[in-house]
């Protein structure tokens, strides 16, 4: 829910939610627009999940210490109020990017999360509201058939703005959704520079962008949003997930600010497996590794050498030498190889091949 009004519409349209309710700024705001939003979540929760724990996910444009626990203590007394079969968990998120808790602390939830995102109208305040829900659940919750039909949020990818078009390729490569499954990249917080880079990016990576969409597929969600900041980023989750239910197909989510930058993939299509073959880089010549092996074996014959010299010189000595070159040196060499290869992996895909995390 967001009221904003478009060039078209002029000034006179309400930049207020709920307009036939009575509005009372600040706190009570909040606990009014939360409560609307717990209800119409929860209904469709309880078709999926009839009990047990539930995670509320507050991130508003004014979180301070005093305002987050007086936020914490209204969804506790709405869900009360409403008489709620969940055991509720209260978690109020700081003004920043998201992304670092969806990515660690989200995949540990092994039950369902309702996230809500507000700007809610503070005294002598005319900026337009925002309210949006995300209602988040674990696949093994989910029936079979609905599982298939799901629309999947993965892991959020961090991204260097300057090497966008390496860091979407290698967002491609995982195929988290398949490359030609997607037909929206939306984009929120990027500079002129980048955005004409994102553009060139997308055209490289040969996606089948959608031309009935604005601007050819690549849609600039911060014409209406951008006084939203952070909580831009929700907003932009829940706009794709309404979208995926009228067949747009599979998306890309990207924002950014002047520190940091992320990337999601979104879409109803499976995820195909983690291929190590596929992903890791190739290689290296194992030539450190023969140099090490051979420095090695260098310092162990002269320790030998000054040790047992007597042994080392006869024929049983020669024959113990000459059987660990041959399984000493290659052995480290091909391990040294491995371990290189693997450490030459990017984390965001180590990560995402161990933990296998994805939210439905």
């Amino acid at each position: 829910m967001i009221g904003l009004a478009s060039q078209e519409e002029g000034e006179d349209k309400s930049t207020t939610l709920l307009p036939d309710e009575v509005l009372v700024p600040g706190i009570s705001r909040f606990e009014q627009l939360c409560r609307k939003l717990i209800a119409e979540a929860t209904s469709t929760l309880s078709r999926w999940y009839p009990a047990g724990g539930v995670t509320v996910i507050v991130q508003t444009s004014s979180a301070t210490e005093n305002t987050a626990q007086e936020q914490r203590e209204r969804i506790i007394a709405i869900w009360q109020q409403q008489a709620l079969p969940w055991k509720v968990t209260v978690q109020i998120l700081p003004t920043t990017f998201p992304f670092e808790y969806w990515n660690k602390q989200l995949p540990e939830l092994k039950h369902p999360v309702l996230v809500l995102a507000l700007h809610y109208r503070q005294p002598g305040e005319t900026q337009a509201e925002m309210a949006g829900a995300l209602l988040l659940m674990p696949p093994s919750l989910l029936p079979s058939a609905a599982r298939t039909d799901a629309l999947k949020l993965f892991r959020a990818m961090p991204l260097q703005t300057n090497k966008l078009t390496a860091e979407l390729k290698e967002l491609r490569d995982m195929v988290q959704q398949p490359a030609e499954a997607i037909r929206l990249i939306w984009f929120s917080g990027l500079t002129a520079p980048q955005r004409q880079l994102l553009a060139t990016a997308t055209h490289g990576l040969s996606l089948h962008l959608s031309g009935l969409a604005p601007m050819a597929g690549l849609i600039d969600f911060d014409r209406g949003s951008e006084q939203y900041g952070h909580l831009a980023s929700w907003l932009m989750m829940v706009a794709a997930a309404e979208t995926a239910d009228y067949e747009t197909g599979s998306h890309w989510l990207v924002w950014a600010d002047d520190k940091q930058a992320w990337a999601m993939a979104a879409g109803i299509e499976t995820a195909v497996p983690y291929q190590r073959s596929e992903m890791a880089l190739t290689a290296p010549f194992p030539a450190g590794g023969i140099t090490l092996a051979v420095l090695l074996h260098s310092v162990l014959l002269w320790c030998l050498g000054s040790k047992y010299p007597v042994w080392l010189f006869s024929w049983w000595g020669a024959s113990c030498v000459l059987l660990m070159l041959g399984i000493m040196l290659p052995g480290i060499a091909l391990l040294l190889r491995k371990s290189v290869a693997r450490l030459l992996l990017p984390a965001f895909i180590r990560t995402a091949a161990k933990q296998g995390s994805k939210v439905k």
